[in-house]
């Protein structure tokens, strides 16, 4: 997401947490909904909240639920589940991996500078070469964008297709064929654009922690953006992009995994291309998080829109409450058509479904 938001330290802040009486389940699933739905005020003000929304039931047995609502700015999904642990008393024990997020961010820092470092490194030489001339944020084409690249209405879609399979069949079928999770549903999205589109040469993002040890298990907004681009005029064929994607992702996982959106778009973009603060909103930006996604609103409606914004098509792979695999995407529908967004969603879970069933 890109809207201008800041972050900072405060050694004096106090918890954000705040109790409500809910009289029925019901309840509980609507207060926790209207806590997911608004904006933070960025004045100052803690970007999170803790609200503990307390029930009796009839039989007068007392639950709590704790819905824990970060800004993304200073969030992501691993640090969310840590956050999960430490709530439930599922410490991970090993200290090694539990320092403290200004060191890591004192080092990414310093390792990453984003103002004067169009210095050459092997880091930027790294990403020079696998872009190429092109910019890391050039927007992917997919068919159903509606609009060019520029600022939204200030809304957000949310919209969901769950699989008919289990997450750990996903597992298996990635294991089968030489591949995570990740690298399954990424091949075969791309595949997908590249058969849609007939273009052999897509740029998306996906999202990477970009936690070297001894940040592994700290809490804070570690998650960030890499690009990823794909060539190739057999780009359609979902067994040569999976191929393609493997080959990438493992230069990837060395030191440039770690390297900040950011610093990638201004140091490492081409010395001809002036980086713009209006492009990228159609890009695709792949997240996946192949657990169950337990709590209140794991059952959440298929689609909603809220007030905010977002820079592209941000996807994900989730596990639903029951453990099946689901995928859902975020974006502005301003800038892509909810109908063609569900066929992408739609016909992704059927190749998905269909991958799974034959491993």
């Amino acid at each position: 997401m890109r809207d201008g938001g800041w972050v900072t330290y405060r050694p004096d802040l106090p918890l954000p947490l705040r109790y409500e009486t809910c009289e029925s389940f019901a309840d509980i699933r609507a207060a926790a909904s209207a806590a997911t739905s608004g904006q933070f005020n960025r004045d100052g003000r803690p970007l999170w909240e803790v609200v503990v929304l307390k029930y009796a039931d009839p039989a007068g047995r007392i639950t709590r639920h704790a819905c824990c609502v970060f800004d993304h700015l200073v969030s992501d999904g691993r640090s969310m589940h840590l956050l999960q642990n430490e709530l439930m008393g599922d410490v991970e024990a090993n200290a090694a991996s539990r320092g403290r997020y200004a060191d890591w961010v004192n080092w990414q820092s310093q390792e990453f500078p984003r103002s004067g470092g169009r210095r050459t490194t092997p880091t930027r030489e790294f990403w020079l070469r696998h872009l190429d001339g092109t910019l890391a944020d050039r927007p992917t084409p997919v068919p159903f964008a509606i609009s060019s690249p520029v600022g939204g209405g200030g809304l957000l879609t949310t919209t969901t297709v769950d699989l008919p399979i289990q997450v750990t069949a996903l597992r298996e079928a990635a294991q089968a064929l030489r591949a995570t999770p990740f690298l399954l549903v990424f091949a075969n999205a791309v595949s997908w654009i590249a058969r849609a589109t007939s273009v052999s040469d897509v740029t998306t993002r996906i999202i990477s922690n970009g936690r070297p040890l001894p940040y592994l298990c700290a809490q804070g907004w570690f998650a960030d953006s890499l690009p990823v681009r794909m060539r190739d005029p057999k780009l359609a064929d979902p067994a040569r992009a999976l191929s393609m994607a493997r080959q990438i992702l493992s230069q990837m996982l060395r030191f440039p995994y770690q390297a900040p959106w950011e610093y990638i778009r201004t140091a490492c973009a081409p010395d001809n291309i002036q980086v713009s603060e209006e492009t990228g909103r159609g890009q695709l930006v792949i997240n996946v998080l192949p657990h169950a996604s337990e709590g209140v609103l794991a059952e959440s409606e298929c689609e909603r829109t809220v007030p905010g914004d977002i820079d592209g098509l941000h996807m994900l792979v989730l596990g639903n409450a029951t453990g099946r695999c689901r995928l859902q995407a975020v974006f502005n529908p301003d800038d892509f058509s909810l109908a063609g967004v569900r066929m992408f969603l739609e016909d992704l879970a059927q190749q998905l479904t269909e991958i799974s069933a034959a491993h």
